[in-house]
């Protein structure tokens, strides 16, 4: 994973009224704050904006079972070497049942031991980081169970 500088510090919630950090304390993810709002919080006014997308994305909106939508969100961090979103995207897809192996092997890619699925999921990942779409065949494979 390649470092990188953080470039907009976390918002120290003691400055927020106590609604917004009401709001921002109902992110925790494992008994902590995930990374975006401790950033986000930088302006409360765009995380409830935001928030609804994200809510439609992580829980209403369901198009993908939560363990697939973390493989996708993980290889697509680990692809772009995003360090802050891988970390933030294992300690969620933990909690969707991901295992410690399967976490290594997103890494490795669609071809490092995955059921026809999930390796379907990876491949969609590296299709789109590496060509902006997903192949034909990637997507032959995803459309017979998705």
């Amino acid at each position: 994973m390649t470092e990188r500088k953080q470039r907009i510090p976390f918002r120290d919630f003691s400055t927020l009224s106590a609604d917004d950090r009401e709001m921002a304390e109902r992110t925790q993810v494992n008994g902590k704050v995930v990374n975006i709002f401790r950033v986000l919080m930088q302006h409360p006014k765009l995380v409830r904006a935001w928030s609804k997308f994200a809510t439609y994305i992580l829980s209403d909106g369901q198009t993908l079972a939560p363990r697939e939508r973390e493989l996708v969100i993980l290889r697509i961090g680990w692809l772009n070497q995003a360090p802050y979103e891988w970390e933030q995207h294992v300690r969620i897809g933990k909690a969707t049942g991901i295992t410690d192996d399967e976490i290594d092997r997103i890494g490795k890619g669609p071809k490092a031991g995955w059921n026809r699925q999930d390796a379907a999921l990876l491949q969609a990942a590296d299709d789109l980081f590496e060509n902006s779409l997903v192949s034909d065949e990637t997507w032959k494979t995803l459309a017979e169970s998705l």
